[in-house]
């Protein structure tokens, strides 16, 4: 019995997945960014760079996805963990308000307003709170403070 024949593929003609880190890095950037003085990143900065960063900026959020998976040839459903850290208030103590109030402004601003965005690539179908935001632990010897939360993203890729 012989073998099926197998044609090579074109790795560059291959439908792809949106990048649900990178969309959700440039929707908050532009939808809250420059308004909340905010840095937005996939990477966080160690911690002498990071309290440099905060310096600069009322807040500094961490996207980074942590899993999910493709609902549909078309659908992924992807899983997101927002980080948020804010540097100290104005006399140098740790800002746990701070840290909360702006892990629930994007929260609202994700499950609200997130929801049929779209790109020339992608359209997000629904948003979902997998954990809600709550502290999490940084450098104890910090005075930054962090918050975090974790979402469920539905992406219809097109392309």
């Amino acid at each position: 019995m012989s073998s099926p024949v197998v044609e090579p593929l074109d790795p560059a003609a291959l439908r792809r997945f949106a990048d649900v880190e990178l969309l959700l890095v440039d929707w908050l950037l532009a939808a809250l960014g420059g308004p909340l003085n905010l840095k937005v990143s996939t990477e966080v900065p160690p911690g002498d760079e990071l309290a440099a960063v905060l310096a600069e900026y009322a807040g500094y959020v961490h996207v980074e996805a942590f899993g999910g998976a493709d609902k549909n040839a078309a659908q992924d459903v992807a899983r997101v963990d927002v980080d948020v850290y804010v540097p100290p208030d104005a006399d140098g103590n740790p800002n746990r308000g701070a840290a909360s109030d702006l892990a629930e402004l994007i929260r609202a601003a994700l499950l609200f307003n997130l929801p049929g965005f779209y790109t020339d690539t992608a359209t997000i179908s629904s948003v979902a709170t997998v954990s809600r935001p709550t502290a999490r632990p940084y450098d104890d010897d910090s005075t930054l403070r962090k918050f975090g939360a974790a979402y469920q993203i539905e992406i219809k890729s097109r392309g």
